[in-house]
């Protein structure tokens, strides 16, 4: 997983994805073999890198996905987890811990390793919060152990 942060940047390449700014704040995320930009505010122009950006491309007003093959999935907002890294702010609502592990792991810019089934769920909110204050509470809710060494957390029981 790849995550880049754009502000005024005026063309951004990733993987096989073109990203063109015209004035605007947005996120841009590489995952799963698909590009997913987050518009904040303004409009981005994403294409395919072996089209010309902007010419058969998608003009976004909103989040979506570039999934392989070109194709493109809108979305209707933005969740409230995609914009922790601006705000700081992680919401949770009855959701399966190992999901909102994926955010956690994202918003601290680690590689997730699941190595145990995980069937809890959490209902939590943090709000600039250290990652091992975060892992605290998850352990006390579902009994989890964390190794944060390096660039990675791993998940274990």
């Amino acid at each position: 997983m790849k995550y880049y942060l754009m502000w005024s940047t005026v063309q951004g390449y990733t993987g096989e994805s073109v990203v063109e700014v015209t004035g605007t704040r947005f996120s841009i995320r590489q995952e799963d073999g698909s590009i997913k930009v987050a518009v904040i505010s303004g409009t981005v122009l994403l294409s395919n890198k072996e089209t010309c950006p902007g010419k058969s491309g998608y003009r976004l007003t909103q989040s979506g996905y570039l999934l392989s093959g070109n194709e493109l999935k809108l979305e209707n907002s933005i969740e409230t987890n995609e914009l922790s890294w601006k705000t700081g702010h992680l919401t949770f609502d009855e959701t399966p811990i190992d999901s909102a592990l994926v955010d956690i792991a994202r918003h601290f810019r680690k590689e997730l390793l699941i190595e145990t089934d995980i069937s809890e769920e959490i209902t939590a909110e943090f709000q600039n919060q250290p990652l091992g204050e975060i892992l605290n509470e998850i352990t006390q809710v579902a009994g989890l152990k964390f190794d944060t060494n390096g660039t990675a957390l791993i998940v274990r029981k």
